[in-house]
């Protein structure tokens, strides 16, 4: 389980569902506006892989996120709330990029630096903390310390 709460942590940067302030730097265009649309609702996990490392399926599939239209996102494992925050993306950029936070209980925040395709119930994201730079494409191979999540709608 500790694979998972890592892993769950970074995902939960990516997603889009929080409570903070998001989209500060984020501008409000049409493309933007149309993706936050798409990605608002409630994700489930199917895959998960880090630094080359899949995580067994019967965690993965404990996790899910809730994104809000406003950047915001939550990410949610055995009933709680174990990670949220604001995100930016920019659905113009080839891939598509995201940048999404960590809001701490300290009032610190950690950055991640990701990019993500979108159809209408499936979504794949890959990131990694700043520190490593942004993915080029969508996989997690060992000594990248890259994120791959893939998530499915659920259904209201």
């Amino acid at each position: 389980m500790r694979f998972l709460l890592s892993t769950g942590l970074l995902i939960a940067l990516m997603m889009g569902g929080w409570t903070g302030r998001a989209g500060a730097d984020e501008p409000p265009t049409d493309a933007v506006r149309k993706d936050r649309k798409a990605i608002e609702g409630t994700w489930k996990v199917v895959l998960m892989v880090e630094d080359g490392k899949q995580s067994k399926p019967e965690d993965a599939s404990k996790v899910f996120v809730v994104n809000g239209d406003d950047g915001n996102w939550s990410l949610h494992a055995d009933g709680k709330v174990i990670a949220k925050g604001p995100s930016t993306i920019d659905p113009l950029a080839k891939p598509r990029r995201i940048d999404f936070y960590i809001q701490e209980e300290n009032g610190k925040r950690q950055e991640f630096l990701g990019i993500y395709e979108m159809g209408e119930t499936k979504r794949k994201l890959c990131f990694a903390p700043s520190a490593k730079g942004r993915p080029g494409d969508f996989e997690s191979k060992k000594g990248t310390g890259y994120i791959l999540v893939e998530f499915e709608r659920i259904k209201k």
